[in-house]
């Protein structure tokens, strides 16, 4: 690993804990076709979700962050993931662990009322995930299966339990 360097910060105002980010491309996400994003999304003190452009030879846009839609509901200490051009957001805290999730699209270029790449359409409540209130957790994403491996559940019991789920609905 080399040294760190210092590059574009999250917006003003948006400096923030306990976030997921994910980077799509189109192994992830045709939509963005040949170009690469990182989302920075929610977290301990935001419920932004904000995008950057990736330039060839990993530097981020000189434009900097922007910020393409609400999370809804705020999320700290999550789980997140990026299949299909949807982006996954389950369990994490409240005040305690939940057990709900959401999922956003990122908009096709030129989409009718969704905008362009890195756009979202709106976070949506996933239902009936069957999952285990929890937050704090490591996961894991392969072959297109979602892991949440342990965490605390919402009595803040520290749980040994794997948890697993397919991404973008049931198989």
């Amino acid at each position: 690993m080399g040294v760190w360097t210092p590059v574009t910060s999250l917006p003003t105002g948006t400096g923030r804990s306990n976030l997921e980010a994910l980077t799509a491309d189109s192994s992830t996400a045709s939509n963005v076709g040949s170009d690469v994003f990182i989302y920075a999304l929610g977290g301990g003190t935001g419920a932004s979700t904000d995008a950057i452009l990736v330039s060839p030879g990993g530097l981020l846009d000189l434009i900097g962050w922007d910020p393409v839609d609400g999370m809804s509901p705020p999320r700290n200490a999550y789980a997140a993931a990026l299949a299909n051009n949807f982006l996954f957001a389950v369990g994490g805290e409240g005040g305690a662990a939940i057990d709900t999730g959401s999922k956003a699209n990122i908009c096709r270029e030129n989409e009718a009322g969704c905008g362009s790449p890195p756009d979202l359409g709106g976070w949506s409540s996933l239902s009936n995930i069957n999952m285990q209130p929890r937050a704090f957790m490591g996961k894991a994403v392969q072959s297109g299966f979602l892991y949440l491996i342990g965490g605390i559940d919402a009595a803040g019991a520290v749980l040994s339990s794997t948890d697993q789920s397919v991404l973008g609905g049931q198989p």
